[in-house]
């Protein structure tokens, strides 16, 4: 785990939303992966905040990958609980996936923090 010295506390909404996601984002490496070798940041730049869970498992399927960025409801439930939780923060989840592994970064950002 990453996590940069100045890191203070955020409201408790963001947090709370953050934490959820990389609870699921741990889950699905878990689940899916067939690693359990993964890397946690956490840093904040600037107006947001930005939490990187990479794990170096079989990663995400092409197809699979692709129909990411399309309706949430083809994404998983896992995956649309994550999107929804950034969304309603005004974040964004990104996710990539290499060889090997997958790469999920979320990006909180509001005028609150």
């Amino acid at each position: 785990m990453d996590f940069a010295p100045e890191v203070e506390r955020l409201p408790e909404t963001i947090e709370t939303a953050l934490f959820r996601v990389l609870q699921e984002s741990l889950t699905n490496v878990h689940r899916h992966s067939g690693t359990s070798e993964v890397d946690v940041r956490y840093r904040r730049e600037a107006q947001a905040v930005i939490l990187e869970v990479r794990d170096y498992g079989r990663g995400i399927p092409r197809e699979l990958l692709s129909r990411l960025g399309q309706a949430v409801r083809d994404s998983g439930v896992g995956l649309a609980g994550m999107r929804e939780r950034m969304n309603e923060r005004k974040g964004d989840l990104e996710i990539a996936s290499a060889d090997p592994g997958t790469s999920h970064s979320s990006l909180a950002c509001c005028s609150s923090i």
